[in-house]
């Protein structure tokens, strides 16, 4: 179960940064090409956040940060 706990950390914490990431670039007006290969890396890594929150809501169900995570797909 510390895996899957640790899985789901990691991957929150990824999604945050990317972003937080976009947040920025928006706001520095960058490229609009960048901006969409950055939202599409955002989309894969919230589907590895969503995939590491179901592997946690199965041995843990009761985790009220990844049954958040889950209810935002």
């Amino acid at each position: 179960m510390r895996r899957q706990i640790d899985e789901h950390i990691a991957a929150r914490k990824t999604y945050q940064q990317g972003v937080s990431w976009i947040a920025a670039a928006e706001a520095e007006n960058l490229a609009r090409a960048d901006i969409e290969a950055a939202r599409e890396v955002l989309r894969q890594l919230h589907a590895e956040m969503v995939e590491a929150v179901r592997s946690l809501v199965v041995f843990m169900p009761t985790d009220l940060k990844a049954l958040c995570d889950l209810m935002m797909v």
